[in-house]
């Protein structure tokens, strides 16, 4: 039976093999069949021949120009070889402008697309952008929204693999503005991952878990659970980053239960490999190999021979971190003979240097040296200097055991050239990603600080008469922001423009730049006080005393970020915040405010720390909030009392905050459902901070946060 089968199958390879030869003889001594010239035809693949040969019938048989033009896109999506695909594709290019007004429009726009995608393939991201921006254009004149929001998520992704996280940001938010207006949540939900996995990227950790989290709660609205699933991974990929395993691991977890109810395997398995990749980072191998082989299973499974290959090559390290040399070799080998079957270069270069290295450690010298010559080789023709890296220590070492000084002084240097560039591309990397998230974060920054309290006002759903008035408020505030926003980026151009202009007036610039950055924070304190002047306002046209207590307490929250701004203002450091005189100041001003019968003594202690502006705002708010509470309710026996408040550093970037009073007592802030306790719940997980009542006389807290200013 197997005779028989292995003969039909070298009749099938034969008749191939000559249907192949008598087509391309029959059409070869003519160069305009195939439309393009100087490709070497005779020495492609068979399967790139039949490609190109099958495709070109239809090409040549087409009844019109759309026909035609999807014949030569198809070898474009088909071929395997790189320059087949350039060829062809810029020959797809010149075809549709020069038929472009003989075929439909939205066949056109459909082509660019093609374009679009193909020129951010093989990285050539600045004719991606000029591609998309046509696509986008002649989508405007055709009243295709579709396509125009499309083109700029094109855009946008062109400029974030290009490096430019501004104008990526920029763009993917024009999507999603569209998207909301029209109240379109499945989208809403894949933008907001799409934008927090931008942020992710940037290192900007913070604004990231944000988007995921709002992403989270639109697609768990939507009860998209693939969605919700996606998310869960990256929230728990950014905890990987940030060092917290455990916490990457529940969310890694949760994500892989969500693909295992929806089946979605290839989901599953990356949920598995995800997991195996954490615990073998703990050092935990029978887990991580537990969990590796469950993925490379369905891998199998669903014939993701590049899956496999990948996977094979994980396990294979654990064996090799424990010892099992001999294992992970086995492994290695039939991850490489994957990877060459799948011409994965870059997975090639990966597996043979994990070869090589394995090798050096059991002292199989002809092996390891031979396995990272060709690893060295593949790396350089890929152009990745992290490999490069990697394979030329592995020679260094080899050559150093054959006594080969002259070779492995060579690849030293081979190996430390690579190291800087590797540093200094990472530094330079970072460098700009701090240049490019600078600008964005001062602009959400002034919004947020100007935002809180109507965003609080809006949650007090109860209070249906306040809707129309907090709308008029959000709206100021909303021009207000904007304000400083445009104000704040003409002051930083102008002093950029003088800084450039002549060097002598350097540190003259510096002096200006340090009094511009205080009349902002003046400009802000002012525009609280004119936000707290019109709560107070509002609140006279209610007789409600309820009503008028809630406008009050939002009025205190909002002269809480004016005092911080005022500090700043006065202050000669305008990153930081004397942290002693912040809290003393703003507990002085809540007790002459709100105490007009009782004598309240303050037990401040707290050490010479100087906070930044993205910590001290929320720890200042959770401070305006337990003391109003205190004097609401802990002194309402007696006439007098005392409030404590010790703040000190307990670790690194990490501090302690004990805050209470000595009066009559309090329910637990977990059983309290009133919006202050929210708000202080709120501002402690902004903080990643935790808190917890402790026991005795009064009512006090023990909360221990981070300093965010470090992220």
């Amino acid at each position: 039976m197997q005779k028989v089968k292995n003969i039909c199958i070298g009749s099938l390879l034969i008749v191939t093999f000559f249907y192949i030869k008598v087509s391309f003889a029959q059409t070869k001594h003519n160069e305009n069949y195939y439309l393009v010239d100087s490709l070497q035809l005779s020495q492609l693949p068979v399967k790139e021949k039949i490609i190109i040969e099958q495709n070109l019938v239809k090409f040549h048989k087409a009844a019109n120009d759309s026909l035609q033009l999807n014949a030569l896109y198809a070898i474009v999506k088909q071929s395997k070889n790189k320059q087949v695909k350039k060829k062809y594709n810029k020959w797809v290019v010149a075809f549709i402008n020069a038929n472009k007004h003989k075929i439909s429009k939205q066949l056109y726009i459909q082509m660019l697309f093609n374009i679009g995608v193909y020129h951010k393939s093989i990285a050539e991201y600045q004719q991606a952008i000029h591609t998309y921006q046509q696509i986008s254009s002649l989508s405007s004149i055709i009243n295709d929204k579709k396509s125009e929001i499309a083109a700029y998520e094109g855009i946008a992704s062109s400029y974030r693999n290009d490096g430019n996280f501004l104008k990526a940001n920029e763009q993917y938010n024009k999507a999603l503005a569209y998207y909301k207006k029209i109240e379109d949540k499945k989208n809403i939900g894949r933008l907001l991952n799409v934008i927090g996995f931008l942020h992710e990227n940037y290192g900007m950790h913070i604004k990231a878990l944000s988007l995921y989290d709002q992403s989270v709660t639109i697609r768990e609205e939507i009860d998209d659970k693939k969605g919700v699933a996606s998310v869960f991974n990256n929230i728990a990929t950014v905890n990987k980053k940030q060092g917290k395993p455990y916490i990457a691991l529940e969310y890694y977890k949760k994500s892989l239960a969500i693909r295992q109810q929806t089946k979605n395997r290839s989901g599953e398995s990356l949920s598995l490999n995800n997991i195996g990749v954490v615990y073998k980072n703990l050092k935990e191998y029978e887990k991580a190999l537990h969990y590796y082989e469950k993925s490379l299973a369905i891998k199998q499974k669903l014939k993701n021979q590049k899956g496999i290959a990948h996977t094979l090559n994980n396990i294979g390290t654990v064996h090799k971190e424990q010892g099992n040399y001999a294992t992970a070799l086995k492994k290695y080998n039939e991850s490489l003979k994957i990877s060459i079957d799948e011409n994965d270069e870059r997975w090639i270069a990966i597996t043979l240097f994990n070869i090589g290295s394995t090798c050096l450690k059991v002292n199989k010298i002809a092996k390891a040296k031979s396995s990272a010559e060709q690893s060295l080789k593949i790396s350089k023709k890929i152009g990745h200097p992290e490999l490069i890296r990697d394979a030329s220590e592995v020679l260094k070492q080899v050559y150093q055991q054959q006594n080969n000084w002259k070779k492995a002084f060579e690849t030293q240097e081979l190996y430390v050239a690579m190291r800087d560039s590797i540093r200094n591309k990472k530094t330079e990397q970072a460098a700009t990603e701090q240049r490019n998230s600078y600008e964005a974060e001062k602009r959400e920054q002034e919004i947020k600080l100007l935002s809180t309290q109507n965003q609080v006002l809006l949650k007090e759903k109860e209070v249906q008469k306040l809707k129309l008035y907090t709308n008029q408020i959000i709206t100021i505030i909303s021009i207000l922001a904007l304000a400083i926003a445009i104000g704040f980026i003409i002051y930083i151009n102008n002093t950029s423009k003088r800084r450039k202009a002549v060097n002598a007036l350097l540190q003259k610039q510096d002096d200006e730049r340090q009094v511009m950055l205080k009349e902002i924070h003046h400009r802000v304190k002012n525009n609280l006080q004119v936000i707290n002047s019109l709560l107070r306002l509002q609140a006279k046209e209610f007789d409600d005393k309820e009503i008028v207590e809630k406008f009050k307490e939002c009025q205190k929250r909002v002269i809480t970020i004016a005092a911080l701004h005022e500090k700043m203002y006065h202050s000669d450091e305008l990153s930081h915040v004397n942290l002693k005189d912040y809290i003393t100041t703003i507990v002085n001003d809540i007790i002459n405010t709100y105490i007009i019968d009782k004598e309240i003594k303050t037990n401040i202690t707290i050490d010479n720390i100087k906070i930044g502006l993205r910590t001290i705002v929320p720890l200042g708010l959770i401070v305006n909030e337990i003391v109003i509470n205190a004097l609401k309710y802990a002194f309402s026996t007696t006439d007098h009392g005392e409030i404590t408040i010790t703040i000190k550093q307990i670790e690194k970037d990490v501090y302690e905050m004990l805050i209470g009073d000595n009066g009559v007592g309090n329910t637990s802030i977990e059983n309290t459902p009133g919006l202050g306790s929210k708000l202080i719940k709120i501002f402690t997980k902004q903080l990643n901070g935790t808190i917890e009542q402790l026991h005795g006389t009064g009512t006090n807290f023990r909360i221990v946060f981070n300093s965010i200013d470090v992220i």
